[in-house]
């Protein structure tokens, strides 16, 4: 057991973690209590070593370890006393001058990116006027400390410093929360951040990392994955799911794109870049998925739907996964079974002949009962479809009660008549059922035993 001088106490508590646990590999201790006001244990000016050996000496040891530590402590104070003496302003203003990525511009650049996607999240979410302009303020001082002594010292520390600094020039307590918690999560089991505000500059800064690495390539294979891609998509999708959050991949990673392609000049592939980042981000998708124990056939239902046009899907995740919990609870049940069985009838022969399918119905030429009664279930549907889209109750009820009528017309209707107004009518049918559906999910991929 050694201990330090108690002036050394003043310091932000993380900054004497940070010296003895991670750079001394010494162990901090603390009070056994919590304490009253700030709810945590008191930091104490004690430290626990280990060395290997016998007793001798360990005076000498407590002594030179003590030394080691008082000279880092000793720096980070001087650091820690020099950045308080500038303003923000000033280490924002270092940033022009740090590359983010070679050929991608500068780190004061990329905070630039950041403040704007983040305000078109808020947007997204719809907060309000007083919450954007926290937004605004949170990403615009989110990589300040970057430019700071004590951060280049302590790169662990990152976010905490810069909390801690805004908190002495007065920022809001809104704004010094969201500095440190803009970086979480930074483990699959890690915290969210508390408010929407931060979860909005979160995903912006996540996502611009990863719109970033891959417009230059760097998308990860195997086990290479040097800039932590993997981990950094995993972030962006735990914050839209497990925050609940009403954000869809295509309009995220589309507006990512046309601000790094606008402010850099680059003339990317845009749409190219667009399916690679919402491929590599539904694998994560996936992912989360499974943590849940949904099951896989439903995963890929939900996530494969229209496969050639993912990249264009407006579907939100968070209603992607209320979908699969959902439906995961009625799979066994007949009547679900029955129904997808016969979606699935109407989707494969439809995509089967899709050069045969009527560009306009030609209601006129309806003449059996089953097809007329197809045509007239199919109507409520369509009609109802952006108010009932993704309300997985709605669907499946829809699904349920257009399900004897598909079923009576394929017992007593030949799909493929030698006529082409009755074929492509009553593919025209098949077709519109199949659509619907796929917008919601692909059923050809649930498994029944």
């Amino acid at each position: 057991l050694g201990d330090f001088e108690k002036d050394f106490l003043g310091l932000p508590s993380e900054v004497l973690v940070t010296s003895m646990a991670v750079h001394q590999r010494y162990f901090p201790v603390f009070q056994k209590n919590e304490d009253n006001k700030t709810g945590k244990k008191k930091l104490l000016p004690n430290f626990v070593t280990v060395r290997n050996g016998d007793e001798r000496a360990l005076e000498t040891v407590r002594r030179g370890n003590a030394k080691v530590l008082r000279a880092r402590l000793s720096d980070a104070r001087f650091f820690y006393l020099n950045d308080q003496k500038k303003a923000l302003s000033d280490f924002q203003t270092k940033a022009d001058n740090v590359v983010f990525f070679q050929q991608r511009g500068s780190q004061a650049q990329r905070v630039q990116r950041i403040a704007e996607l983040s305000v078109y999240i808020a947007h997204a979410l719809n907060l309000s006027k007083a919450q954007k302009k926290q937004v605004q303020r949170i990403a615009e001082l989110s990589k300040f400390d970057l430019g700071t002594r004590m951060v280049t010292e302590f790169p662990e520390l990152q976010g905490v410093m810069g909390e801690n600094y805004a908190k002495l020039k007065n920022e809001s307590a809104l704004v010094c929360s969201g500095i440190r918690e803009h970086y979480y999560p930074r483990t699959a089991k890690d915290s969210l951040p508390q408010n929407l505000e931060t979860v909005a500059v979160a995903v912006a800064d996540k996502l611009d990392m990863l719109n970033t690495a891959f417009s230059l390539d760097m998308i990860p294979t195997g086990a290479a994955d040097p800039f932590a891609l993997r981990r950094t998509a995993q972030g962006i999708i735990q914050l839209i799911l497990g925050s609940g959050i009403s954000l869809g991949l295509h309009d995220l990673t589309s507006e990512a794109i046309r601000l790094l392609d606008a402010q850099q000049k680059l003339g990317l592939d845009r749409s190219k870049l667009q399916q690679e980042l919402i491929e590599f981000l539904l694998q994560r998708q996936r992912w989360y998925m499974q943590q849940r124990n949904i099951r896989y056939d439903l995963i890929e239902a939900v996530l494969q739907f229209r496969p050639s046009e993912r990249a264009e899907s407006k579907a939100l995740p968070v209603e992607q996964l209320q979908l699969a919990e959902f439906l995961g609870k009625h799979l066994e049940t007949d009547i679900f079974k029955r129904s997808v069985e016969a979606i699935v009838r109407a989707a494969n022969i439809s995509y089967k002949y899709p050069k045969k399918i009527a560009k306009n119905m030609d209601q006129s030429a309806l003449k059996l009962t089953e097809e007329k009664n197809f045509f007239t279930a199919l109507q409520p549907i369509l009609n109802s479809d952006q108010q009932a889209r993704w309300n997985p109750e709605n669907y499946l009820k829809q699904l349920h009660a257009i399900e004897p009528v598909v079923t009576r017309f394929f017992e007593d209707v030949m799909v493929m008549d030698e006529d082409p107004v009755k074929c492509g009518n009553r593919l025209w049918l098949c077709s519109q059922l199949a659509e619907w559906s796929g917008r919601h999910l692909d059923l050809r991929a649930i498994v029944f035993a």
